[in-house]
């Protein structure tokens, strides 16, 4: 090889893992880097090499990059260029895969570059053979039904010529997915290509071409108005993807990137079919057939929250272990609220019954402008807080009020939520009941869990309430780990609490809280409770969510392999305590970061802080809350949601930090008992 075809080949490296870099970046500035830092390394392969494979591999990869970007203009100039050279490639594997590749841009650029985002909205392309008009003067030429159909073709043939079964699989899928898009005229066709993937993928156990044919078929079923065939279809792709859970990112690593885009949909579509029927059911006086509907949206929704968790860690790191909730506890009711573009559908468990849905018809502006409205009045503690009284009502109105008269017969004192979308970002016991003028922390207490499938219960009253204790609060000068973050004047006093109440078997401070100091401690000594006060951040990337240690900063894999150094048998932590951390700013799914630090540490249970509250109002928490803690272990009463709610409503009642801003922030992830 010459040393211009290994510099293009560097570049397209580099071009790539900068793209990858981009889809998982959350940060807009450095996104926008990693992209043009991509785009400019596929035009230096172009620049440098001589071989016509990888120059356009090359430009397909660019070309997926300015679909992304919306660059239509540029993507219409490339694919241009690219079709009368992928059109006439002798067969080979690299050549069909790159025909496949074309063929999935092409349906894009034709169905997204005439204003129709989403791809699963079975709007028709048939009619988009004409150039279509952008802004300014410019006009867009798209590809034609016939010119992709063309390409399909060719790239079937040449895969069942090379024996590629997964090359035909996919060619066929792509075949039929553009049938789909091109109307209800064509939806035979489309089921007719479809299911001759399957049969392929099927055979010859392909599951992860397998579940994204299923999911196919399951639109086209939808299309067609056969909503029970529909179900069945996406029911198996649900199926398949179980299957393939632990292995999705090994199979396949694109999938990972574009988690949001081919995975995230099965489940929420599954989900949103079963409602949809099982609702029809209802009305038609059959119930109890609707409540088998319930029960599979229920566990398609905690399905969705562990392979969000797993794509969080880009790794198949969390198992499911499917709970009854009358079985762990049988005094609380557990709320899934499921957010869809047109409402908000609140489904119901509680304990020996079927699970209840409730529909609330509300514009998707209005839900996003009301979750906003209430966390920005939350994080500032100088907020007025009866100009934002009707915001709190209005969520309790919408996710609590059509739940009161259940929840009243069925005697429960606590709710647990499996939140979805922004609702994660505010805190359940902000919720206001108008009527009664009480915040929903007075009324119950609360918990947050991610599903019933990641718990693993356990009263905190059989527990030996012993804690590694450790903090800083001082911040070292001129040290890069510790920029940005302040001292946290009264962690001294919140550890002292732990001591005086005679919980704290070891404690470091400062200088001693080193990620080397904790894991000894942890190896050395089973701890039922880990209290870390220092800084923390949450963040929807792995890597950005971390704890402040005096030595350098923790990040969430680093703080599961640190915290679960135990020998083999012993329990897991009980209790793990973050009572200085936030969410990172601007990361609207930073909350993923708080459930996979829960999960990673290996702890039954997580108590943190959604933002940074004064740590005097802190310690004055933390010490109600192991108060409460050690007198539910003598009394043998209690549990860790209601030790929690009674150290909120001591700052609730204190005048000086009754803003919700002081007292709501406070979330117990996991097993609430």
């Amino acid at each position: 090889m010459n040393s211009s075809a290994e510099v293009a080949a560097t570049h397209l490296s580099i071009g790539n893992t900068a793209q990858t870099l981009s889809e998982t970046e959350r940060v807009r500035r450095k996104r926008e880097s990693n992209q043009e830092k991509a785009l400019t390394a596929y035009d230096e392969v172009i620049r440098l090499t001589s071989s016509s494979t990888l120059r356009q591999q090359a430009q397909l990869n660019q070309l997926t990059l300015l679909l992304k970007l919306q660059d239509f203009d540029r993507a219409a100039q490339l694919w241009r260029s690219l079709f009368p050279q992928l059109t006439i490639l002798t067969p080979s594997h690299t050549g069909v895969y790159q025909q496949l590749n074309f063929a999935q841009s092409l349906i894009k650029l034709a169905f997204v570059g005439a204003g129709l985002s989403d791809m699963s909205g079975n709007k028709p392309i048939i009619q988009l053979n004409l150039p279509i008009q952008k802004s300014g003067n410019a006009k867009i030429q798209l590809p034609t039904f016939e010119q992709i159909e063309q390409l399909l073709i060719q790239a079937t043939a040449q895969a069942t010529t090379l024996g590629d079964k997964r090359a035909q699989a996919y060619a066929l899928g792509y075949r039929g997915e553009l049938h789909e898009l091109a109307g209800k005229q064509n939806l035979s066709l489309a089921e007719q290509y479809t299911r001759q993937a399957l049969s392929i993928a099927t055979n010859f156990e392909t599951p992860d071409i397998a579940y994204q044919m299923f999911w196919q078929l399951g639109r086209i079923q939808r299309a067609n108005g056969n909503i029970p065939e529909a179900i069945a279809a996406y029911t198996k792709a649900y199926d398949a993807l179980q299957s393939i859970r632990s292995d999705l990112v090994a199979i396949n690593p694109e999938v990972q990137f574009s988690f949001r885009e081919s995975v995230e949909p099965v489940y929420r579509q599954l989900v949103e079919l079963d409602l949809e029927y099982a609702s029809s059911l209802e009305k038609t006086g059959k119930p109890k057939d609707g409540a088998k509907y319930l029960t599979q949206a229920r566990n398609a929704i905690e399905s969705l929250q562990l392979a969000e968790l797993n794509n969080f860690f880009r790794e198949a790191c969390v198992e499911a272990n499917p709970q009854q909730i009358d079985r762990i506890d049988p005094k609380a009711a557990v709320i899934y609220p499921i957010i869809f573009p047109d409402r908000l559908e609140v489904l119901l468990s509680l304990p020996n019954r079927d699970p209840s849905l409730h529909t609330q018809k509300i514009p998707p502006a209005q839900l996003a402008n009301t979750i906003e409205s209430v966390q920005q009045s939350l994080i500032e503690p100088q907020s007025v807080v009866q100009e934002f009284l009707p915001q709190y009502q209005q969520l309790y109105d919408w996710l609590i009020q059509p739940l009161e008269t259940e929840l009243a017969k069925s005697q429960v004192k606590t709710l647990v939520f499996v939140l979805d979308g922004d609702l994660r970002n505010i805190p359940m016991a902000i919720l206001r009941d108008r009527r009664s003028n009480k915040y929903l922390i007075e009324k119950y207490a609360l918990g947050l869990t991610p599903g019933l499938q990641l718990l693993d219960p356990k009263p905190i009253a059989d527990v030996e309430p012993k804690a590694l204790a450790a903090g800083i609060s001082k911040i070292r000068p001129n040290f890069a780990p510790h920029q940005g973050f302040e001292p946290l004047n009264n962690v001294q006093v919140e550890l002292a609490q732990i001591q005086k109440l005679g919980l704290a078997a070891q404690e470091f401070l400062n200088e001693q809280f080193t990620s080397n100091q904790i894991k000894q401690a942890i190896s050395d000594f089973r701890f039922p409770i880990v209290h870390l006060a220092t800084h923390a951040q949450f963040s929807s990337v792995a890597d950005d969510t971390f704890i402040l240690a005096w030595d350098h900063r923790i990040n969430v894999k680093q703080l599961g392999n640190l915290l679960q150094d135990n020998p083999i048998g012993r329990e897991p932590i009980e209790l793990l305590v973050l009572s200085a951390c936030e969410t990172a700013s601007g990361d609207k799914r930073a909350t993923l970061g708080l459930a996979g630090v829960a999960v990673r540490a290996g702890a039954r249970s997580t108590l943190a802080t959604l933002w940074a509250v004064q740590d005097e109002s802190t310690a004055k928490f933390m010490g109600e809350f192991y108060r409460q803690i050690e007198q539910t272990r003598k009394t043998k009463i209690g549990s860790r949601a209601e030790a929690m709610r009674q150290a909120q409503l001591s700052l609730l009642q204190d005048k000086r930090y009754s803003h919700p801003h002081f007292w709501s922030p406070f979330v117990l992830v996991g097993n609430w008992q």
